[in-house]
């Protein structure tokens, strides 16, 4: 996977399936480059009123500009593996819209200075009497199959249960944080925030699972290179 002057993903022999839904919703960055790279969960499935029940046509809803959408990113992943980009990484998209710290620049919107990553994740699970039921939590909630989810127990007992990543987005993410390293030269701490990381505690995403996931890569892409 390789990334353009013009901040755009091509996909080389091998690599996950690679598609384009462009969307207008971006911002100039105000950042020479992108700075780094912030993980979202994307829920997709739980709004089935709207149609997008699946990854692209999540995309779609997005890039449409007669859509209410008040968001937007630059890539997301699909549970298959599928990466789909939305915007050039030369722009900014509307994936926090809040102010914080990226690598040591402080930014009034870190729209504006980050590269959005969605990951397709329903979150955090509650039991209710059909199984594992994701946001929204009624009537119209998607129910997730025990062998898609997690069970974390904290120190105290608790127990919580999230969705869970799949190896294939697992896989994806490599390919798409070894070109980020490539384009930007990149240092891991790049990789290392989460919406969860700037607009808490209203948004937890992208959850610990993917915490676990993100190390397990990152520990493979910068081995010998300083992570």
């Amino acid at each position: 996977m390789k990334i353009s002057r013009d901040g755009i993903l091509s996909a080389d022999p091998g690599d996950p399936p690679l598609t384009h839904v462009p969307t207008r919703r971006t911002s100039p960055l105000q950042t020479i480059k992108p700075l780094a790279l912030v993980q979202h969960w994307t829920a997709s499935g739980a709004d089935d009123t709207r149609g997008h029940r699946d990854s692209l046509a999540l995309a779609r809803w997005i890039a449409d500009p007669r859509s209410d959408a008040k968001a937007s990113w630059h890539v997301l992943i699909d549970r298959d593996g599928t990466v789909i980009q939305s915007a050039s990484f030369t722009v900014g998209t509307w994936h926090v819209g809040k102010g914080g710290t990226v690598e040591g620049h402080v930014s009034e919107n870190v729209n504006l200075c980050t590269i959005g990553l969605e990951l397709e994740n329903l979150g955090q699970l509650h039991p209710d009497g059909e199984g594992l039921c994701a946001w929204p939590f009624g009537a119209r909630a998607p129910h997730v199959g025990g062998g898609a989810a997690t069970r974390l127990v904290a120190a105290d007992g608790s127990a919580t249960w999230w969705h869970s990543y799949t190896a294939a987005q697992e896989a994806s993410f490599e390919k798409l944080a070894r070109a980020l390293v490539t384009r930007f030269g990149w240092k891991a701490s790049a990789f290392r925030y989460g919406h969860v990381d700037f607009d808490s505690p209203r948004k937890i995403d992208p959850g610990p699972l993917w915490l676990v996931v993100r190390e397990r890569v990152l520990a493979r892409v910068f081995l010998g290179g300083g992570a």
